[in-house]
């Protein structure tokens, strides 16, 4: 299981670069782009078993401040 740290780190890693060159080609921050992946995110692990249902339910992170 991964921790809250690892999904965070993850999320940066694997998302946010994506996030950031479709979305964000501007240098703006696109809050709704940043809050619904983070939140795919967080349902694809915990759906897929990488983070326990407590975890997902409690995890957040400010996204939009990275």
């Amino acid at each position: 299981m991964l921790t809250e740290t690892e999904v965070l780190e993850q999320w940066i890693e694997y998302c946010l670069p994506v996030i950031k060159e479709q979305h964000e080609q501007d240098g703006i921050v696109d809050r709704p782009a940043r809050r619904e992946s983070w939140c795919n995110f967080i349902d694809h692990l915990e759906k897929n078993g990488h983070i326990t249902e407590d975890l997902a339910f409690n995890i957040d992170a400010n996204v939009c401040d990275l």
